[in-house]
């Protein structure tokens, strides 16, 4: 996939401790993170994940409207990077990206991207790996998932 990613902590938490972050790597081009998110992920940062400053006027827009630094500051560097695609497991981060029409993803989205690039081979042990590292996630949006991938 020929794809510019900007992650939220989140993501980055969940694929290192489910041992999978460098799957990341394999599925897009560049994988941006800000100053603010690299602190937040508090690990070293993998030479393949560029860390940008955003916009420190748009980066405070964003603050007061969302409250998450870390959130707010993909948000910031979303609109310097207009081609790139936020990766957001947050409810309200994910409405206000609808709202603004910015490209978005989620977790599930990566997953469903290694599925498609066979880069794992179950979608289902996917999920049970980032529950295990700690993923938020209702049952029935699980099983809707794996329905869409075919893992029902």
């Amino acid at each position: 996939m020929s794809a510019t990613i900007i992650s939220d902590t989140s993501c980055l938490i969940l694929l290192t401790n489910a041992g999978k972050l460098h799957l990341l790597e394999q599925i897009f081009d560049k994988v941006y993170i800000t100053p603010t998110i690299a602190a937040e992920y508090k690990l070293h940062v993998p030479d393949w994940i560029q860390v940008r400053s955003p916009s420190t006027r748009q980066f405070e827009l964003f603050k007061a409207i969302l409250f998450d630094e870390g959130e707010s500051s993909a948000f910031a560097l979303q609109l310097e990077i207009p081609e790139a695609i936020l990766v957001l497991d947050d409810r309200d981060a994910r409405k206000l990206a609808i709202k603004l029409n910015l490209k978005f993803m989620g977790t599930l989205g990566i997953i469903k991207l290694l599925k498609e690039k066979g880069l794992i081979e179950s979608g289902r042990q996917m999920v049970s790996d980032m529950k295990n590292a700690g993923m938020r996630l209702a049952p029935v949006l699980e099983e809707d998932f794996l329905k869409m991938i075919g893992e029902n």
